[in-house]
């Protein structure tokens, strides 16, 4: 391993960072390796940790030597009443995230159905978070049948047989959810991690 450890379970990312290195020549691919998994080498000077997870478990030796950073790869698919404020978007934001294990860090955009272009705390929320909002039709939602929970309530208000999981999954360009639906009084949140790409 090189004096500079790149670490990082996501394979597709671990290798476009070594082709990014690659191409300033020998001298930089000499400086930087990559793995998946920390593992402690003496002629190691440094350690960069790519991850998400929001426990993360640095060697109590590398404390001092490991830069922590998180890639911004989690969409949250958002469904929410009408008047909901910022505050209780982020709580619910935040309870999903956990359950999930992910850091707040790793948000890269929520999602939610059209009718919801207007909602201010949905808006002030993805403003103060620093992510975009991907806006859905009731048919682009309802075309994802990997749904397995729909909601007659929303159904007859939205035209949507769901919202935060479908626009999770739209938004993030897969096919499966991470964190089923999370409630809060007034707002539902879904998790979807979107898949590295250059």
């Amino acid at each position: 391993l090189g004096p500079v450890v790149i670490v990082d379970s996501d394979a597709g990312r671990r290798r476009a960072m070594k082709e990014f290195v690659a191409t300033f020549g020998p001298r930089a691919v000499s400086i930087f390796s990559f793995t998946a998994s920390v593992a402690a080498k003496e002629a190691t000077t440094a350690y960069v940790l790519v991850s998400s997870d929001a426990e993360v478990d640095i060697l109590q030796p590398l404390r001092r030597h490991t830069m922590l950073l998180r890639p911004k790869e989690v969409v949250a698919g958002i469904g929410c009443r009408r008047g909901v404020s910022a505050e209780e978007v982020r709580r619910g934001v935040r309870k999903a995230m956990r359950e999930a294990g992910f850091s707040p860090l790793t948000l890269k955009r929520v999602a939610t159905i059209d009718i919801k272009r207007d909602e201010e705390g949905l808006l002030e929320f993805a403003a103060s978070a620093g992510v975009g909002i991907d806006f859905f039709s009731p048919e682009e939602l309802n075309s994802i049948n990997t749904v397995a929970d729909s909601s007659p309530v929303v159904y007859r208000v939205t035209g949507a047989k769901a919202v935060a999981e479908p626009a999770a999954i739209i938004s993030a360009n897969t096919d499966k959810i991470c964190q089923a639906k999370v409630k809060t009084e007034r707002v539902t949140v879904a998790l979807a991690r979107a898949p590295f790409m250059l």
